[in-house]
């Protein structure tokens, strides 16, 4: 993902490339420790505490310390800039443009004071008056990079990569190491996959400023597209140690844990990211997925519930959420789970024949058998649904169903019908073959079905070890 500077990056609400600018232009100005033209000595003002503030993410309190110092005195344009860009860190936008609005009185051309109101308007979200200011510094200082770089960014979020790649390199023939525009190039190799470029170019604006996380981050993503997850792992966990309050970081480390097999570090990461953002649903979601496999059902299931509270279209949640519901002999809510499941995935009778269980599992045999009435209809007579949607109708009758079930030489497909014969077996009052039937269908059966999952839980509130 490219930190798109000014624009609404599409995972956080952070604006990371223009913070990076912001960022870039106190140090410069810390480096620099401009005169003023008023007889403020350089000594009374507080450098090292701002820088420290700064540093620590306490931009508030550099903000304070700043202001402490020249309070009672006029100061010059270059600390009433330095003062508009605490402003900004610490959040005080409208303050930061009013400071801006009269150095620009003062100065109408002044291409750093207009540079400095396009970060403002871009931390602000309003990107057109972003690009009117930008278009001005460069009309002012046909060679300023950040200027140019900024438009870059500007125009590859409106999906204009040719123009974004000319404003990106006006930016790096003026300043090799840009970090905005090595940023951007990468960002544009990588949407057109080719990643080695992409990696090289992130490469290279890490170099030129080794503390900014998000290039880390990006080269990651580069990275991982090449197949080197632990490049991508050693990326990812830089980026944390740089800024490890950023929960979008843990997401994507937890991401490659999970593709890895590292399960228990997975889930710690998004745990980490929900600790930071409780409402992050892209940690939920696959947190949850993870938990269910691995039978941490009480955690799956407030987690799959989460999602759905944060996102109620993510259909895939209802699925595993009514087999886990149903598992827990939650028969009214793991049959409406399901048949949302089946509403997605009409072709997956199993959603539907679940259900129809929960119901008579809740007590309610008339309507459990008035659903697989309905069902039968839309079941192909050839397939395994039917025989065990015959079978559920008359558990008594079983016959069919047990000679399709020796019949079939696909071990998983066994295993999941065997799991239907012991439900119609345990509701026919034949307790002993049903527990027999749910051995075959835990030991048969593929672990990521719903079928060898209830029966493995089922066995286990029987005593049974899994």
């Amino acid at each position: 993902m490219h930190h798109s500077p000014g624009g609404k990056p599409r995972r956080t609400h952070r604006h990371p490339i223009i913070l990076a600018a912001l960022a870039a232009a106190l140090a410069s100005c810390v480096a620099t420790r401009p005169v003023p033209e008023q007889p403020i000595p350089e000594a009374e003002l507080p450098w090292e505490s701002m820088s420290a503030f700064i540093a620590l993410g306490e931009p508030g309190q550099a903000l304070e310390a700043y202001e402490d110092a020249v309070a009672e005195q006029p100061d010059s344009p270059a600390t009433k800039l330095l003062h508009a860009r605490l402003l900004m860190l610490a959040g005080r936008l409208d303050d930061a443009r009013g400071e801006l609005s009269l150095l620009l009185a003062a100065s109408p051309g002044d291409p750093e004071v207009l540079f400095n109101l396009s970060l403002v308007e871009g931390l602000a979200g309003r990107t057109a008056e972003r690009k009117g200011a930008l278009e001005r510094v460069v009309a002012a200082d046909p060679g300023h990079a950040g200027a140019h770089a900024a438009l870059g960014d500007l125009a590859l979020e409106a999906g204009d990569e040719t123009a974004a790649a000319a404003s990106y390199d006006r930016a790096l023939a003026k300043e090799p190491g840009n970090l905005v525009a090595l940023m951007g190039q990468g960002e544009i190799a990588f949407r057109g996959k080719r990643y080695e470029e992409s990696a090289g170019l992130l490469t290279r604006a890490i170099e030129s400023d080794p503390s900014w996380p998000f290039s880390y981050v990006d080269r990651a993503r580069a990275r991982r597209s090449l197949g080197d997850a632990a490049g991508a792992l050693e990326d990812l966990t830089k980026a944390i140690e740089l800024d490890p309050e950023y929960p979008w970081t843990y997401v994507d480390r937890g991401r490659v844990y999970a593709q890895k097999g590292r399960v228990e570090e997975a889930i710690a990461d998004f745990t980490a990211a929900i600790r930071i953002d409780p409402s992050l649903f892209a940690a939920y979601a696959p947190r949850a997925e993870l938990l269910y496999r691995a039978d941490r059902r009480s955690e799956a299931t407030a987690d799959f519930l989460r999602a759905l509270e944060l996102r109620p279209d993510y259909w895939y949640a209802h699925a595993p959420l009514g087999v886990l519901l149903y598992g827990d002999g939650s028969w009214a809510r793991a049959h409406e789970e399901l048949l949302a499941a089946y509403a997605e995935e009409p072709e997956e009778h199993a959603w539907a024949l679940l259900a129809a269980l929960a119901v008579r599992r809740g007590g309610d045999a008339r309507g459990a058998n008035a659903e697989l009435q309905a069902l039968l209809p839309d079941l192909d007579r050839a397939s395994w649904y039917w025989e065990v949607a015959r079978c559920l109708l008359e558990p008594s009758a079983d016959f069919a169903l047990v000679t399709r079930i020796e019949r079939e030489k696909n071990r998983a497909l066994r295993a999941r019908m065997l799991y239907y014969l012991a439900e119609a077996s345990a509701l026919a009052g034949r307790l002993s073959a049903a527990q027999t039937y749910l051995f075959e269908a835990k030991d048969a059966g593929a672990p990521e079905d719903p079928e060898t999952r209830l029966a493995r839980w089922e066995l286990a509130k029987l005593g049974v070890k899994p």
